[in-house]
């Protein structure tokens, strides 16, 4: 197996005990036996990014577009996406004559 900068995902924890995934490029020296590797990791501390990324949206200093485009995702997609998938809630619903929170809780209550 060649791993010669190859990516690999790691999830550990860091001090704090929070979760973290880290990337790791493997990279060959020397011989190509595979005797002498090393790894080059760079952490990402997904818990929180992710979190200081919903933050900066809510408070507006960043945009649903920016959020979406970081994520390598259309805005415009996802928002037809979004709106397919609540059409969708809304018309199982009715069809049933059930109520729409039995289907979907927004605030996950």
């Amino acid at each position: 197996m060649d791993i010669d900068g190859e990516y690999f995902v790691h999830k550990t924890r860091d001090r704090d005990g929070e979760p973290r995934i880290q990337l790791i490029e493997s990279h060959r020296i020397g011989d190509q036996r595979g005797s002498n590797e090393t790894i080059d990791g760079v952490g990402v501390d997904a818990g929180r990014e992710a979190q200081q990324n919903r933050a900066d949206v809510e408070m507006g200093l960043n945009t649903l577009s920016d959020h979406f485009n970081e994520q390598g995702a259309d805005f415009g997609e996802e928002v037809e996406r979004r709106a397919a998938d609540a059409k969708l809630i809304l018309d199982t619903a009715a069809k049933h004559g059930i109520p729409v929170e039995m289907l979907w809780k927004p605030g996950g209550g």
